[in-house]
């Protein structure tokens, strides 16, 4: 809540600070050096004029009104990002709030340790060069060093590894012959860390039970009203 209060506050004299600067009086525009003022882009000559308000410009009233809905938009997003880190909570809430977030970016970084773990892990091995004809040379080489480093031999004629890094991936999807390599390919891509050791299901469901906790002490029914 003083947190809350202090936001309102600073609010609050933000807007008497620009009321006091709208009730200022405009000082006198200076006169300019000479009579004739000659530049690059254009040439006038000086013969008098009066500083302008907003009130006398027709467009300045809209332009001022637009920058205060802006100014008040602006707020109103601050207010609610500070309400959705639950700086308007009671002790004990906001205590319970704060472990649902540390718990929720624990589970948020297993959940992508596990998709690169997955992403590292698999490899399908080609022994038939036309299962992945249509690949570039740079895809190929990249899949026989693959293939070396793995302890294969005889890489000239394969074989070749094909894994899930972004580089091999996207060159199989765009570019090779074979449906039923990308097929295989795809579906391997889509569903990583999906079941075994790296299984994220359950962190998913685990996190979607956080994030329906930390609704509801927000005072919302779900997650969606956030």
């Amino acid at each position: 809540m003083a947190a809350t209060t202090t936001l309102f506050l600073s609010l609050f004299l933000l807007f008497l600070a620009r009321a006091q600067s709208q009730t200022r009086p405009t000082p006198a525009a200076p006169p300019p050096a000479s009579d004739f003022c000659n530049g690059i882009f254009l040439s006038y000559t000086y013969t008098g004029g009066s500083p302008t308000t907003p009130k006398d410009d027709p467009g300045g009233s809209s332009s001022h009104q637009r920058s205060e809905v802006g100014l008040y938009q602006n707020v109103a997003l601050k207010l609610k990002e500070a309400i959705l880190y639950g700086v308007s909570l009671e002790d004990i809430k906001k205590e319970l709030f704060n472990e649902v977030e540390q718990e929720s970016e624990k589970l948020a970084q297993k959940f992508e340790e596990n998709i690169l773990d997955a992403t590292k892990n698999y490899e399908k091995v080609v022994v038939d060069k036309k299962e992945i004809e249509g690949l570039p040379f740079t895809t190929l080489a990249l899949a026989a060093e693959t293939a070396i480093s793995k302890g294969y031999d005889n890489v000239n004629a394969g074989p070749w590894i094909i894994t899930l890094d972004g580089p091999i991936y996207r060159s199989v999807m765009q570019h090779a012959h074979n449906r039923s390599l990308r097929e295989d390919i795809y579906c391997a891509y889509v569903s990583r860390a999906s079941e075994g050791p790296l299984n994220n299901t359950p962190i998913i469901e685990r996190i979607l039970e956080l994030r329906l906790e930390k609704a509801k002490l927000l005072g919302h029914v779900n997650y969606a009203e956030l």
